[in-house]
């Protein structure tokens, strides 16, 4: 399965204007010089956006612009800004690679890293959180990061319905073996459905994911409270 894309700037393009490419330019180059230029003569803001609505520092931290990112916290942009769609500068920095061919994020690790730090929202209302983008693109690393700074395992539930898919529903369904095992021995509710009614192990079996199926399988089984870890392996 391909991965979905969740964000408006790779789905449509950043559709800039003319004025605004040399600031895009000049981000994707990680030239903090050439921004801070930009910004200190009055021509821009630390919380412009583009013209599909993406503050900076969600592009910054898209594009693994690490030192433009770090100016951009340092001098108060809103490292909570969203674009259209409800995203954050945190979730593209949990979702993308420094290189997609090598699976390389050292990069966007250290940016998200700094955004927390700057007092990035863990949770979106009634949307994905950060940890669901990491689950979906198999960050474990740094998804174990934002579980140690209090993201919710299973995000925001209500009677036991996800209005989105939870973190543990995003990793099965791309089939992410390690974090779909990681996410049940922490604690993740196997047996939530989102509105739609679909479970974990549904999406699973759906793209023919077998091992997350077993996985899952066995965590249906235990009885509520009962931990993962000793009972199914």
């Amino acid at each position: 399965m391909k991965k979905i894309i969740f964000t408006l700037t790779l789905c449509l393009g950043l559709n800039l204007s003319a004025q605004q490419e040399d600031l895009s330019i000049a981000i994707e180059m990680d030239n903090v010089s050439g921004v801070k230029k930009m910004i200190e003569s009055g021509r821009y803001s630390v919380n412009e956006k583009l013209r599909s609505n993406t503050p900076i520092i969600a592009f910054a931290a898209q594009v693994g612009a690490e030192k433009v990112a770090n100016y951009l916290i340092a001098n108060q942009a809103d490292v909570n800004a969203l674009n259209r769609v409800k995203e954050s500068a945190l979730m593209m920095a949990v979702y993308f690679y420094d290189s997609p061919d090598e699976g390389t994020y050292a990069i966007h690790d250290r940016i998200a890293k700094a955004l927390i730090a700057a007092g990035a929202n863990l949770e979106i209302e009634d949307g994905w959180a950060p940890l669901a983008y990491a689950a979906y693109a198999g960050r474990l690393e740094i998804a174990k990061y934002l579980l140690s700074r209090g993201a919710l395992i299973n995000g925001p539930v209500k009677d036991k319905v996800s209005s989105v898919n939870t973190p543990l529903m995003m990793a099965s369904m791309q089939g992410h073996e390690h974090f779909v095992r990681y996410l049940l021995i922490q604690g993740a509710d196997a047996r939530l459905r989102n509105t739609r009614e679909a479970t974990a192990y549904s999406l699973a079996e759906k793209y023919n994911h077998q091992k997350v199926m077993r996985y899952l399988q066995c965590a249906l089984n235990l009885a509520p409270g009962e931990p993962y870890l000793g009972k199914c392996e």
